[in-house]
């Protein structure tokens, strides 16, 4: 290994980038104005890397979100149909109760038509059986 001394040895203008293998260590000499962009640069991919994971994560969190409205907004359309049904099912037992109601009011007309002319019938009937009598002993 080499000593910090070495790492911090001025270049001169020629030598811009340096390079000094010492047993098996590789050691890279250069300016410090070029070493701060190098910094500032790996700074900055460093944030962006970062920032892509963020990204990633909320992206993945967005999908998420995303599939789980999707689904819910398919049960709710489902959901939708399935009232829809029943109200036309109900609808049809309201025409179907309503069509009842008029069947039934007509044989309540046809039987009431019947109570009466049998009632008629019975008072012609009873009348008739008192009178004739009284009629035949009047004429004999």
């Amino acid at each position: 290994m080499t000593s910090q001394s070495v790492s911090q040895t001025t270049l001169t203008k020629d030598d811009r980038v340096k390079v000094i293998v010492i047993e098996g260590d590789t050691l890279i000499q250069f300016k410090i104005s070029d070493a701060k962009i190098i910094l500032v640069d790996v700074l900055e991919k460093e944030k962006l890397e970062t920032l892509v994971k963020d990204y990633e994560i909320s992206d993945s969190i967005k999908n998420k979100s995303i599939a789980i409205q999707q689904s819910t907004i398919k049960d709710l359309e489902e959901k939708s149909l399935k009232q829809l049904m029943v109200i036309d099912n109900q609808n049809d037992i309201t025409t179907n109760k309503n069509e009842e109601i008029i069947i039934l009011n007509d044989s309540i007309k046809s039987q009431k038509k019947e109570i009466r002319k049998q009632k008629t019938l019975k008072i012609i009937g009873f009348t008739a059986a008192v009178v004739f009598p009284i009629v035949v002993l009047i004429i004999k």
